[in-house]
């Protein structure tokens, strides 16, 4: 089972940027697109974190509909608040930023214009949650595997 990563973005430019970079930087890595906020709500609200365990949320501050803002509370009160979720956002403003960490986000990265700072920006995502930071635990104690075969910790 490949790492997971769900990213709720409206823009269709950003996302096929996510797709392209993450799957050069890290082909094992999927990403599963919503969006905005209340599809990734309808489909949280139809799964259960034995069988979807995603190791990163990232989430667009500005979305259509539910925000950025409005998703760290709701996956923080949900049965995925342990899975790290990052924020994506334009705007760098200081009351924005510490909102979001005050909601629960383990990061928040501006948005880079492009060009090399943008590869740069993926390089950074992919380095820090897929090689060096430790997955979330499941609910039920155990942590995904690449081979999806066995826990490798656990009860």
């Amino acid at each position: 089972m490949s790492d997971l990563v769900v990213l709720v973005e409206d823009a269709g430019a950003d996302v096929m940027t996510a797709r392209r970079m993450l799957g050069k930087l890290y082909p094992d890595v999927t990403l599963e697109h919503f969006a905005d906020g209340e599809q990734l709500l309808e489909a949280v609200a139809e799964r259960s974190p034995t069988s979807w365990w995603p190791r990163l949320f990232l989430f667009d501050l500005n979305l259509p509909g539910r925000s950025g803002i409005d998703l760290l509370r709701a996956i923080g009160d949900s049965p995925w608040a342990a899975i790290p979720k990052v924020v994506l956002s334009g705007s760098a403003s200081a009351g924005e930023v510490q909102r979001c960490y005050d909601l629960g986000a383990a990061g928040y990265l501006t948005k880079p214009m492009g060009g090399e700072q943008l590869k740069r920006t993926w390089e950074t995502i992919g380095r820090y949650w897929f090689e060096h930071a430790a997955p979330a635990l499941r609910p039920d104690g155990y942590e995904w595997l690449a081979d999806g075969e066995r826990p490798a910790s656990g009860p």
